[in-house]
C-alpha cells in the first residue's frame, strides 16, 4: 500500500534511506493496536511473501509504503476506515497478490474517495469491479 502525494515512481527512484521516526509513526497509524519493533532483515524487493505478523514499511518525502499480509482483502474497497483516514488527504494505492490462487487486486482512493477497485482471480472470476478503469500511469501519479 502506498500513501502518495504525487508520482510514486519518481519519488522512489530519487529516494535515500527512509526516515526511521516517520516510518515508526506510519506503522502506528496503520496498525494502532500493535507495537512495532524495528528489525534489520530482508530487502523488500528481494522478498515475495512476508511472514505473518511482519510489516515492511518505509517513509520517504512524498510517499509512505506499507507491505503487510493484513492489508490483503478479497474486497479491497472495504479497507478499514482508520487506514484511509491516515492518508490525510493523500492518494492511497493498494495492490495485493496471492500467487498461490492467481488472485490480485488494485484499488485507488483520492482524498478518502474510492476511485477504482478491481479484485479478480482465475478460479473466482471478478470479485470486485467498482468504478471505471483508471489508466495505469494515472493511477501511479494519483491523477
Amino acid at each position: 500500500m502506498a500513501y502518495a502525494d504525487g508520482d510514486v515512481a519518481s519519488v522512489l527512484r530519487a529516494a535515500d534511506e527512509p526516515a526511521a521516526e516517520d516510518t515508526a509513526a506510519l506503522i502506528a497509524r496503520v496498525f494502532p493496536s500493535l507495537s512495532a519493533v524495528s528489525v534489520e532483515g530482508e530487502v523488500l524487493e528481494e522478498t515475495t511473501y512476508l511472514p505473518d505478523g511482519l510489516t515492511y514499511a518505509a517513509s520517504f518525502q512524498g510517499v509512505d509504503l506499507v507491505c503487510d499480509r493484513r492489508l490483503i482483502f478479497d474486497r479491497p474497497s472495504e479497507l478499514q476506515a482508520h487506514i484511509l483516514e491516515a492518508a490525510v488527504g493523500r492518494h492511497v494505492i493498494l495492490h495485493a497478490i496471492r500467487s498461490v490462487s492467481d488472485w490480485l487486486s488494485f484499488t485507488v482512493w483520492e482524498d478518502g474517495r474510492l476511485v477504482r477497485s478491481l479484485s479478480l482471480s482465475q478460479d473466482g472470476g471478478i470479485v470486485e469491479n467498482i468504478e471505471r478503469p483508471v489508466p495505469h500511469r494515472d493511477a501511479l501519479l494519483g491523477g
